[in-house]
Order: structure tokens, then C-alpha cells, then sequence
């Protein structure tokens, strides 16, 4: 026991615990919850950024690709397909046009995208992307100036340009835009989609593990991560389910909500993550003992970010009168109530709240009511934000930030490698990973039953199938 890894895979930190995956509304979307692993004895010696996450489309042995490209700092994630904002894409002139000035009927010039282009804002549930065919939904820029743009296809990923002379009537001068050259810098801008979507097929057959990520003790600019053979593979196929009468119960619920209730987005405040240089100057400290209240790279939380999401969801309305009061710092408008929705997003106190007007509510003190350890519903209080707090900076989806990707920082973040290898203990002998990745040796399904005649034979998936069957 004389170093502090003693207890931990390969030395690095040790996986989030009691990790779990639940089916969205979208049955695109895949929610996901873990326990916070900063809390465990076991990390006590590393300092905790977050937690990546990783996926197999193929079985709970893998192979597994990690899905986020930075650690997690919360406890909730949503898999799945969301709206990206592709900014300032630079466009090759060796295979990045279909049309480069020559055509037939006149000068064209047709760039193309890596991806596709859709229609920006929210879809419905279930439904396929909107491929774009404004003009207004795409911006070009050739050697820093913005040109028109004539038409889009965004299926087939083409921006057609009008480079064609125009006449400024209030001038009464021709404008002339630039012309690309083998030289020139083109950059295109427009919305897309990412994320997985899965088919009807394999989306029963998606395994996740989780591992935690941690600054590296030896080398402060490089993060250390969980050895993915000691994360336990979870799935949707996993989760414990309650009995009818309670999940008839949270289907009512939900139909109450979705009837008279509130479509809100909730923000996660970050428990783990990088600190804020606010947090890190010694005078702020020294005199106010907190994060700096305005910063608008943490937003008061001390964590770069500062919070995970949004994600929607529908709450009870509000019921409750606002009044205006007189406060040593001005007046004050009072608006405090009690609300209650479905059991994801998990959230706690400190939470942010958006509604659709605009305001901005805080997450007071939370009960979650259960049955034998299944979440049913969440109650909590939501206060007022006064206008002008640095809450209300914090970009909301109409700001066109991906989803969970909360944050457009400009800070350089270290490379995230995934090291640790199991090693021989002299004591114990060789111990394999408790949930190895890798192929197994042994056949899924029973498809031969010695009590079943040669002619029909069934299909399960286990022993104890085989055995009800006979």
C-alpha cells in the first residue's frame, strides 16, 4: 500500500458505478445515468475531469468506440442524433467542387460539403432530418469575404455560388465578389446532423461503457483514463423493470405532462471537470473565497463549462403569484414554486432551468420518490433568476451549440489517451479483467433441443429458456 493506486485498474482511476441506460421518446435517443465517480474512495488521489463514454453496436464484449470527444463532467448523457453547426469548413479545390467555373450555360460555381446540410432548429421525435435548400441556412466566405449564395442542395451536399456581377442601386456601382483560385481560401458554414442512430435491428443490441477520466499525476497536461476491461457493459435490455401498476403509473404521469404541463430545458451543473482561471488567481480567492460571479467561462461554478445539457423535457406549470419586493439591492421579483416531471433528467440542486419565455429558473432541493430502487418521479422547488445574473449567458440551443457539447471555449484541451494495462500480481497471480473486451467462445442461442423433434426446432437466447420450453 504505498502508493495511492493500490486499488485502482492498472493504476489509473477506478469506472463510475451503477450506470445505467433508459429509452427516450425519441426512440432515437438512448439516456444514460452514473453515479459520480469524484465521490469514491478509490479516486481520492486523482483529481476527476469527468467521464467518457463508449459504445458497441455488436455485443457486450465489444468492439467499443468512444462516443464522447471530452470527458463528461456531469452525470446524465443522451446518445443519439443532434443538430451540429459546422463552422468555417474549408473547401479543397483538388475534390471539394463539382462546378469550378465551367459550364455550358454560363460561369458556376458548385462547391461541396463533407455532410450533409439540414434545416436548422428541433425535430420531432422519431422524425428524419430536413434536408436544407435555403440559401439563408448556408454562409460561404471566399479569401474572408462573404458571397451569395444561389441555390442549396443539402442531400446531396452542394452549395451552388452567385458570383455574378450585381449593381448596388443606392451606389449606382457594380459590386464584383471574388472568384475562387487554386490559392484562395473558401470556407463554408451551415447546420448538420451527428450522432448515432440506430436501426430497428441493432438498437436492442447496443452495449455502453462508461470510464472515468482523471488528470494525469505525472504529467499535468494529459488526462489518465479507467481500463474499459474493468467497466461493467450495461444496456437498455438491462434495466430493472418495475411491475405494471407502477409503470402504468409514470405512463400516466407522463400523459398528464404532455397534456397541461411545461416544455422546459434543463442544464446540468458541472460536478467534475477543469477549473476555471478564475478559481485559479490567488487575489480572487483570497478575498472572495469563490469562483469569480461573472466569469463567462465557468458562469460562476469554478468549472470550465459550467454546465452540461440542455436536454427538454415537460414539467407541471406554474401555479404560483410573483410579487415585487423591496431588497437592500432594489427591487426584487419573487417567484418561487413546486414542480414535478418524469425521472430523467436526473437533477439536483444547483441545476438550470430555461423556460420558453426566456426565464431562467434555479434548482432548489430535490426528492425522487422510488420503487424498490426504480425511479418513478422527481419533486423539486424552481426560484426566479434575476435578469443580468451571468446565468442568462449561458448558451441555450438557439445559440446553435451541439447537444451535450454545452460550451464554445477556446481552450487547448490535452490529448485523452486510454492507458492502463492489467499486470501480474507476484501474491495473487495472474487475475484477468472482471468484464473483458474481446470475442467470447461460446454460442448465443440454444437451437437444439433433444426433446423437439428433428423437424421443429426453436429459438431462445438462454439456458432457462430451454428449459420452460420443454
Amino acid at each position: 500500500m504505498g502508493t495511492p493506486y493500490w486499488n485502482t485498474p492498472a493504476g489509473g482511476p477506478a469506472g463510475p458505478l451503477n450506470a445505467f441506460a433508459l429509452p427516450a421518446p425519441d426512440p432515437r435517443v438512448t439516456r444514460i445515468l452514473w453515479d459520480d465517480p469524484g465521490v469514491q474512495a478509490v479516486n481520492s488521489a486523482f483529481y476527476v475531469v469527468g467521464v467518457h463514454l463508449y459504445r458497441s453496436d455488436a455485443s457486450d464484449r465489444g468492439p467499443y468506440y468512444r462516443v464522447t470527444p471530452f470527458p463528461i463532467g456531469g452525470t446524465y448523457y443522451e446518445d443519439g442524433p443532434r443538430l451540429h453547426r459546422v463552422e468555417h469548413e474549408r473547401i479543397p479545390w483538388e475534390g471539394g467542387w463539382s462546378l469550378r467555373g465551367q459550364s455550358g450555360s454560363g460561369e458556376r460555381w458548385v462547391l461541396r460539403t463533407r455532410e450533409v446540410i439540414v434545416v436548422p432548429g428541433e425535430s420531432a421525435p422519431g422524425q428524419a432530418p430536413v434536408y436544407s435548400s435555403n440559401p439563408h441556412d448556408v454562409a460561404v466566405r471566399v479569401d474572408g469575404v462573404e458571397v451569395p449564395i444561389d441555390r442549396v442542395f443539402g442531400r446531396g451536399h452542394e452549395i451552388e455560388l452567385g458570383l455574378a456581377d450585381d449593381l448596388e442601386p443606392v451606389a449606382s456601382r457594380t459590386v464584383t465578389y471574388p472568384r475562387p483560385s487554386p490559392t484562395s481560401v473558401v470556407e463554408a458554414s451551415y447546420y448538420t446532423t451527428r450522432g448515432f442512430t440506430p436501426s430497428p435491428s441493432t438498437e436492442t443490441w447496443t452495449w455502453y461503457r462508461l470510464s472515468t477520466v482523471a488528470i494525469d499525476p505525472n504529467n499535468p497536461v494529459a488526462y489518465i483514463e479507467s481500463n474499459l476491461d474493468h467497466s461493467k457493459p450495461f444496456s437498455k435490455l438491462l434495466v430493472e423493470e418495475t411491475d405494471y401498476v407502477w409503470r402504468e403509473a409514470v405512463r400516466r404521469n407522463g400523459w398528464i405532462l404532455q397534456q397541461g404541463g411545461e416544455r422546459v430545458k434543463i442544464f446540468n451543473r458541472r460536478i467534475n471537470g477543469l477549473p476555471c482561471t478564475c478559481t485559479r488567481d490567488a487575489r480572487t480567492l483570497e478575498y472572495a473565497r469563490q469562483p469569480e460571479a461573472m466569469c463567462l467561462r465557468c458562469f460562476g461554478t469554478g468549472l470550465v463549462g459550467g454546465y452540461e445539457g440542455p436536454y427538454d423535457t415537460v414539467i407541471a406549470p406554474d401555479d404560483a403569484p410573483r410579487r415585487i419586493a423591496r431588497t437592500p439591492w432594489g427591487r426584487h421579483k419573487e417567484h418561487t414554486y413546486d414542480i414535478f416531471f418524469g425521472p430523467v433528467p436526473l437533477v439536483r440542486q444547483g441545476d438550470l432551468v430555461v423556460k420558453q419565455s426566456g426565464e431562467r429558473y434555479l434548482v432548489g432541493p430535490t426528492h425522487r420518490p422510488t420503487n424498490r430502487g426504480a425511479l418513478l418521479q422527481q419533486h423539486t422547488t424552481l426560484s426566479f433568476i434575476d435578469e443580468g445574473d451571468v446565468r442568462y449567458r449561458v448558451p441555450t440551443y438557439g445559440v446553435l451549440l451541439p447537444n451535450p457539447e454545452t460550451r464554445d471555449v477556446d481552450i487547448v484541451e490535452p490529448r485523452l489517451p486510454v492507458t492502463g494495462e492489467i499486470s501480474y500480481d507476484e501474491e495473487e497471480g495472474w487475475a484477468g479483467p472482471p468484464f473483458p473486451v474481446g470475442p467470447r467462445h461460446f454460442v448465443p442461442m440454444v437451437t437444439d433441443d433433444p426433446a423437439k423433434p428433428e423437424g421443429e426446432q426453436f429459438r431462445g437466447r438462454s439456458r432457462p429458456w430451454n428449459n420452460i420450453m420443454r
